[in-house]
C-alpha cells in the first residue's frame, strides 16, 4: 500500500486510526512482555483495549454521520 493510499483510507475513516493505535501498542506490550515486565506489559494493554474501545464507537460514530450527510 502506498502512503497516498493509506492517506486516502484514513481520510475516508478516521477511526480507523485508533484502531492502528491499539494494534501498535499490542506489538508494543508483546516486546515488553517478552523483556520479562509483566506490569508495564499489563498497563499497556489495557491502554491498547481503550484505544480499540474508542476506535469501535468512532467508526459507530461515523457511520451515522455519513448516513445523515449522505440523506442531506
Amino acid at each position: 500500500m502506498t502512503a497516498k493510499a493509506a492517506t486516502e483510507r484514513f481520510r475516508e475513516n478516521p477511526p480507523l486510526v485508533l484502531v492502528l493505535i491499539f494494534l501498535i501498542l499490542l506489538i508494543v506490550s508483546a516486546v515488553i512482555l517478552i523483556q520479562g515486565n509483566f506490569q508495564l506489559a499489563n498497563e499497556v494493554t489495557i491502554y491498547a483495549y481503550y484505544f480499540l474501545l474508542a476506535g469501535v464507537l468512532g467508526q459507530l460514530a461515523w457511520t451515522v454521520y455519513k448516513e445523515r450527510v449522505k440523506k442531506a
